[in-house]
């Protein structure tokens, strides 16, 4: 086995000395207390009245620059916003002249003629006949076409709607 350690002996802790105070010289005689004068009071709230308003001259301009970023970030956000709705709106308006196209194409008479002709089966007539009513069958229905013209048309030229109005409906 191991010897045992040595047990460690603490030596007594000295005294710290420490230097004496040296004597500190009496301070020299106050100065003698007077009055402040209303002059240099006046003075003294100009001066704090004066730092006041230049603290709060800064907090103003500090806001006033804080709303400006603001708003300039505002409007770049609604310009992105801007761009991307007349980005949409062009390309709607391309879209739609596509689809003008694409109907004047169907709606053509060539086109309708030709599926006529090739889904139903249909062909053009041979000939067209128009049918005109003498005068009379005007007369029996109890209108002539001069009549209903004069009806029809005002002083100045215009088409009367009163006059018009039963033609338009199939009852006279």
């Amino acid at each position: 086995m191991a010897a045992p350690a040595p047990a460690r002996v603490r030596a007594a802790a000295a005294p710290v000395r420490r230097p004496r105070p040296e004597a500190q010289p009496r301070p020299a005689a106050r100065p003698r207390l007077r009055l402040v004068d209303d002059a240099r009071l006046k003075a003294a709230h100009r001066r704090r009245r004066a730092r006041l308003v230049m603290v709060a001259a800064g907090f103003v301009a500090v806001g006033c620059l804080f709303a400006l970023a603001a708003f300039n970030a505002m409007l770049v956000s609604g310009q992105g916003r801007l761009d991307t709705l007349e980005q949409k709106v062009a390309e709607a308006q391309s879209q739609y002249s596509s689809n003008r196209l694409q109907v004047a194409q169907l709606a053509a008479p060539e086109r309708v003629v030709g599926e006529a002709k090739k889904r139903l089966g249909m062909e053009p007539p041979h000939g067209l006949t128009y049918l005109t009513p003498s005068e009379a069958m005007a007369k029996e229905a109890g209108t002539t076409a001069a009549k209903d013209r004069q009806a029809t048309t005002e002083h100045d030229g215009n088409t009367s709607w009163a006059a018009a109005k039963p033609y338009l409906d199939g009852r006279r």
